[in-house]
């Protein structure tokens, strides 16, 4: 069997997946989705729900696949209008069709990446989340987080792509008397009370494998990630059990295998929640502690493979 690595040529993450499935000598085979269709060409076959890729000079069947590493879903732009909108729809409707189990499963990775159903959920387990507000009515957030300053964040990501460049969107602290109507109408935005002074922190969940690191950046930045990298220290720590426990059932949750939680602890060991990622980046944590993320999700992939067990349900309407 074959384990699929689904992603993009512009993938750091994929080439430390690639590394160590070569490292272990296991078959794989790579799909960068940005090659379809000029250099990807893919036929579904509904009657028995098989699919062939042609890829590069090369082909194989979706029933050689015994798992499938996926971590992200990028929009790639094309000229057409017509183009664009029938491969983003092929493509969805394609991976629900295909019952590899998955690292992490896309349909899966869709709905966890909503904040609102992660902030939800994870209130609902036993975290702690800030006081949050979502929407774009000043007099509402104003209302309730009177005196501020207060946390505004983006509902879709950390960053933008507008006119050919890359815009970093991280979250900012916001003193009541800067909160525009007109900037809050325009767009609806996370709006949430500050849990600092308090340390970052950063966990990763694979399967059952839980990495821990203390973020310890410089005071003044609401987001870490606005800080210089050469001011940011990254320590290993371990966790409080009820904390492990409650990661590892938002993942079973949202049937992730695989996802990256920040947190920030207050003193006190208060560990407040604020987000998960499903798709979030873990070379440079591994990089800087010798956390061995990496063979963790490649033994999640592999203890997968042949697993009838794992397989996801097909979709019934």
């Amino acid at each position: 069997m074959t384990v699929l690595v689904l992603t993009d040529t512009g993938d750091l993450a994929a080439d430390l997946i690639v590394l160590e499935l070569q490292r272990r000598a296991i078959r794989y085979r790579r799909l960068n989705i940005d090659d379809f269709p000029a250099h990807l060409q893919i036929v579904y076959d509904p009657v028995d729900s098989s699919a062939i890729f042609f890829a590069r000079g090369e082909q194989f069947n979706s029933a050689d696949v015994g798992a499938a590493w996926y971590r992200r879903s990028r929009q790639f732009t094309y000229q057409d209008p017509y183009i664009q909108h029938e491969i983003s729809v092929f493509l969805q409707c394609l991976w629900q069709e295909m019952t590899w189990p998955w690292v992490n499963d896309p349909i899966a990775v869709d709905k966890a990446n909503s904040k609102l159903w992660q902030l939800r959920i994870a209130s609902e387990i036993g975290f702690d989340i800030p006081d949050t507000l979502v929407g774009n009515q000043r007099s509402r957030v104003a209302g309730r987080f009177t005196p501020g300053p207060f946390i505004a964040k983006t509902l879709g990501g950390a960053a933008i792509e507008r006119y050919g460049k890359r815009y970093d969107l991280f979250s900012q602290l916001i003193p009541l008397s800067e909160l525009e109507e007109a900037a809050v109408e325009a767009a609806p935005c996370i709006f949430q009370e500050s849990v600092k002074p308090g340390m970052d922190v950063r966990v990763t969940v694979v399967g059952e494998h839980v990495f821990a690191t203390d973020i310890d950046a410089p005071a003044g930045y609401a987001d870490w990630r606005a800080a210089p990298r050469e001011a940011i220290n990254y320590c290993p720590v371990d966790l409080p059990t009820e904390v492990v426990k409650r990661c590892r059932e938002l993942c079973r949750t949202a049937g992730l295998s695989y996802g990256a939680f920040d947190f920030v602890r207050q003193p006190g060991d208060r560990y407040v929640f604020l987000e998960v990622n499903p798709s979030g980046q873990w070379g440079w944590i591994e990089h800087a502690t010798g956390q061995r993320i990496t063979e963790a999700i490649v033994d999640v992939l592999v203890g997968h493979q042949g697993g009838p067990d794992a397989r996801r349900p097909r979709i019934q309407s």
